[in-house]
């Protein structure tokens, strides 16, 4: 689906909208919108997804690999970081469950320790194959 600004411009008004919120985030007032949607992380991996310009001519049959602007989606993870403190019971659970990057981001807020476990190489292709089939 196109979107009528560019992606990262997209995700970089995302970003300071729920910056700013959280800022102003108390308890009596909170300020972030209450969000139960799978939908947001799809979103959100939507706009971080690299589409090649139009002026590039493909094979016919060549269907360009799923590809993602590294900027893009880790700032994207960020955003669902931030959207996961806000949102524990709904956008939390989701990503606890069932997005094991955002898991280790979100221990590593609780935990403040921001290193990666000692078995990350066995770790981190496991984890990639299970973001690979989410995301896909």
């Amino acid at each position: 689906r196109e979107l009528p600004l560019p992606p990262n411009d997209a995700l970089d008004i995302a970003d300071k909208l729920v910056a700013r919120a959280a800022n102003v985030h108390t308890i009596d007032i909170p300020r972030i919108p209450t969000l139960d949607r799978k939908e947001l992380f799809n979103a959100v991996f939507d706009v971080a997804r690299y589409r090649p310009p139009p002026s590039i001519v493909l094979p016919i049959h060549y269907t360009p690999p799923d590809l993602a602007i590294s900027k893009l989606y880790w700032k994207g993870w960020i955003l669902l970081l931030v959207l996961s403190a806000f949102n524990p019971t709904t956008i939390g659970s989701i990503g606890w469950g069932e997005y094991p990057t955002l898991r280790i981001m979100m221990e590593m807020v609780m935990t403040q320790n921001y290193s990666l476990p000692e078995d990350t190489p066995a770790m981190e292709v496991k984890l990639s194959r299970e973001e690979k089939d989410l995301i896909l």
